[in-house]
């Protein structure tokens, strides 16, 4: 199996990122998937809960960005609400988005994690840069069509990665 797939962890959900272990692997900056990772697609802001999540990851002392593969205007309303550099059309898989946000934030990738939802895109992208991946459960099942056919090949790797216990650590 292609070692850009495998995430180096999975949790349930974005509130379940275990900050302490995030600090002991001397990262600092958490980069964000919108769409499925933090609300479903259809949610143009922030709910009260991300809202309070984020600004607990950054009294924590976190620098956040969103790196989104939305347009511009989903990607910026949503992220200026939260106050967060943000980087739109990321073209995940693609590594230019993740590098751009990092250079905005003014960190490396051995020094972030980046959480999303998406096997293909957010876990691809953000291993190939060399960061810290975080895959989460999908928030919605209301998504594209594209995005439908994705997950039927997501649960065929997920498979795998369980048969083969493939997990980094």
């Amino acid at each position: 199996m292609n070692k850009y797939l495998i995430p180096d962890r999975m949790i349930p959900s974005f509130d379940m990122l275990d900050v302490d272990d995030l600090k002991e692997r001397n990262i600092d900056t958490i980069l964000l998937d919108i769409d499925n990772t933090l609300v479903g697609h259809k949610c143009v802001k922030p709910t009260p809960k991300v809202k309070e999540w984020i600004q607990t990851l950054q009294k924590e002392g976190f620098k956040i960005g969103v790196v989104s593969n939305a347009n511009r205007s989903r990607t910026e309303i949503f992220s200026r609400d939260l106050g967060v550099v943000y980087i739109h059309r990321a073209a995940k898989p693609g590594t230019s988005g993740i590098r751009k946000a990092l250079k905005l934030l003014e960190s490396v990738p051995e020094r972030t994690a980046f959480v999303g939802d998406q096997i293909f895109t957010d876990m691809y992208g953000s291993n190939k840069v060399g960061c810290y991946s975080i895959l989460v459960k999908q928030i919605s099942k209301d998504e594209s069509l594209y995005c439908k056919f994705k997950r039927i090949l997501e649960r065929m790797v997920h498979r795998k990665m369980q048969t083969e216990s493939d997990f980094r650590k």
